[in-house]
């Protein structure tokens, strides 16, 4: 079943044509990557698919449900979270608080900060439940600016897992990271991707290929390739105008 599908989706900035003309499909339980140098279009795809920018031609749709006119916190009440190249977490903050703020906003219980926990016991369980599922047990006292850089990026993803999505974009999780904690990373990523259904921007290629049930390939807005890592490798085209080059964001 497909579960994120976008059809002929087209974005300009001025003369600029971000995205031209992308159609895809995501299915249920896959984990799919999308690649391409600086500038392909990989993030403003990504903000449309999410609802933070509008497309000028195109639909995209999710459980078969059009939802490109939808406010990004309905497209997140139908399923779809994300996480950032650029921290959306709260610094000052302790790891529990910023969880607990998404947790909250989810239940329908807004930003009653004040209230105690021993009355909102869906939270009180949930919180401590997600920080354990991504590894940050023994730091929920922790403010967020206090954190190492990795463990900042991984509040991220938790925050994004805060209203039970069935998909989650993931946009450069590895981004900046040192080798440790990309391994934190990517063993996460493979953590959930056994019960979400992952869309994922990486430039690092050994990432890519050692999570990855299928690749897609944007240059210049397009998608010029797809296909299972292997193909992806293997591809004359791809392989000497990026994979033999220098990737980025």
């Amino acid at each position: 079943m497909e579960l994120i599908a976008v059809e002929n989706l087209t974005k300009n900035f001025g003369g600029l044509r971000a995205v031209d003309g992308v159609t895809l499909q995501v299915k249920e339980g896959e984990l799919v990557s999308i690649i391409g140098p600086n500038g392909a279009g990989k993030s403003t795809l990504f903000n449309l698919i999410t609802g933070y920018i509008r497309p000028d031609k195109g639909k995209v749709f999710f459980r078969g449900e059009d939802i490109t006119d939808l406010p990004v916190h309905q497209m997140v009440r139908k399923g779809i979270g994300r996480s950032f190249q650029l921290l959306n977490v709260f610094s000052e903050l302790s790891v529990f608080e910023n969880i607990r703020m998404g947790v909250q906003a989810h239940l329908g219980y807004g930003f009653e900060f004040f209230t105690p926990l021993d009355r909102l016991k869906e939270v009180r369980e949930k919180v401590p439940a997600i920080i354990e599922s991504v590894g940050l047990t023994g730091k929920e006292t922790a403010r967020a600016k206090d954190l190492s850089y990795g463990d900042n990026k991984i509040l991220d993803v938790a925050v994004a897992l805060t209203a039970d999505p069935k998909a989650i974009l993931l946009d450069e999780p590895t981004s900046g990271l040192a080798a440790k904690e990309t391994g934190r990373m990517v063993d996460l990523i493979r953590r959930l991707s056994e019960r979400l259904t992952i869309l994922l921007v990486e430039h690092d290629m050994n990432v890519v290929f050692s999570v990855s049930g299928r690749i897609i390939v944007l240059n210049q807005g397009r998608i010029i390739a797809e296909g299972m890592p292997d193909d992806i490798r293997k591809d004359e085209g791809v392989q000497e105008a990026y994979l033999g080059g220098e990737w980025g964001c």
